[in-house]
């Protein structure tokens, strides 16, 4: 989704700001999400340790080819550097 959103906006935007969260751990159980929605998205299968899997996504973004220079959780990038990096990866 990321690559894809880059790609759209990559001749009229300057910069991609992400704020990285792994989605399994939000809060609001199942007041947020139907447990329907939950079971295609397969949350359960996903890493239940909220400090790996927060490693695990900061890491899988900077294989992106986002960086985090401000603060852990907020990830930065020129749309064109994500679609090179994407090109470079096939």
């Amino acid at each position: 989704m990321i690559t894809a959103i880059a790609r759209k906006f990559y001749n009229s935007c300057g910069l991609i700001v992400l704020h990285a969260f792994p989605v399994q751990h939000e809060g609001g159980g199942d007041r947020t999400m139907d447990s329907e929605w939950k079971k295609q998205m397969q949350y359960a299968l996903l890493e239940k340790d909220f400090e790996k899997s927060k490693y695990q996504l900061y890491n899988y973004y900077q294989k992106m080819g986002l960086a985090n220079p401000i603060d852990e959780a907020y990830f930065i990038a020129r749309p064109w550097d994500i679609a090179l990096k994407e090109i470079e990866l096939r």
